[in-house]
C-alpha cells in the first residue's frame, strides 16, 4: 500500500495492491486486486465492503465496484454499483 489512506480500511483483506491517496480503502476483507490512482478501486463504504478479483486504475475508477470488475479511465465505473457494475469493462477519458 502507497499513499495516504490506501487501504486503510482493511481488515483481513490479502493479496491486494492499492496505489494512491485512498485507494481501496473501503475494501475490507476482499483478496486479489489491484488499485492504481487516487481514490480507486472500492473507496466509498457505503458501497463496497468485499471486494475479490478487481482491477482499477485512474482517478475514482471503481468507486463502487463490486467482485470480478475492471474498471479503467478517469471515473470509470464510479456510479455503476446500482447498474450491477461487475464482469465487464468501462472506459471513460476525458480531458485527452
Amino acid at each position: 500500500f502507497v499513499g495516504y489512506g490506501a487501504g486503510s480500511g482493511i481488515t483481513t483483506a490479502t493479496n491486494s495492491v492499492s496505489i494512491g491517496t485512498d485507494a481501496g480503502a473501503a475494501n475490507t476483507t476482499g483478496a486479489y486486486n489491484v488499485s492504481v490512482g487516487s481514490f480507486a478501486g472500492p473507496y466509498e463504504f457505503a458501497y463496497a465492503g468485499s471486494v475479490s478479483n478487481s482491477v482499477s486504475v485512474g482517478y475514482q475508477a471503481g468507486s463502487r465496484m463490486k467482485t470480478d470488475s475492471t474498471a479503467i479511465g478517469y471515473k470509470a465505473g464510479s456510479e455503476a454499483y446500482e447498474l450491477g457494475f461487475g464482469n465487464w469493462v468501462k472506459c471513460r477519458l476525458s480531458n485527452w
